[in-house]
């Protein structure tokens, strides 16, 4: 999948470049396409305005904003294209992008793209950035907590844990 067969993430990736904020797609929608599934349903991880940067992305596709945590600096903006798309923003959790995707629940979910880095022909596939073992993971079909303290930071994703191997046969 080239980066022109996806208009909504060169419209992000070009507003990323005109504001000279860095912007990373992470995670399930990346999981999903390395295992030749289709999503709607995009997160970013931004470096600082994420609910900013949602409001004005909004505007650029004529999307539904909706501020998610005001306090974490997180928003949605949901639009209609035929399709229904998700695309979540979030500040970064961490100093590094790195450091954010080591605060996350699982490896599987912490595959990355830096958005201001692709070009228009550029694979999507060729610019995943797997610092955490995400792909060896994805091979083996096996859900691995980034962390020790991933279920002690949020109990409920022990229950993330088994949706996952209910709907990609993951073992935990």
């Amino acid at each position: 999948m080239i980066l022109l067969d996806l208009p909504h993430l060169r419209i992000v990736r070009d507003l990323a470049r005109k504001k000279k904020t860095e912007v990373h797609l992470v995670g399930g929608f990346l999981r999903d396409h390395c295992l030749g599934k289709k999503s709607t349903d995009l997160d970013f991880a931004v470096d600082g305005g994420a609910v900013a940067f949602a409001r004005a992305f909004a505007r650029k596709v004529k999307g539904a904003f909706v501020l998610l945590d005001k306090e974490h600096g997180c928003g949605r903006v949901v639009c209609k294209s035929p399709l229904t798309w998700t695309f979540d923003f979030s500040d970064l959790r961490a100093p590094t992008i790195k450091a954010d995707l080591r605060s996350r629940d699982f490896t599987i979910n912490t595959l990355c793209v830096d958005v201001t880095k692709l070009k228009d022909t550029n694979d999507l596939q060729e610019n995943i950035l797997d610092y955490w073992g995400a792909g060896r993971d994805l091979k083996t079909k096996t859900a691995r907590m980034v962390s020790a303290g991933a279920f002690k930071d949020d109990p409920l994703r022990l229950l993330r844990a088994y949706a996952l191997k209910a709907v990609f046969g993951l073992k935990i």
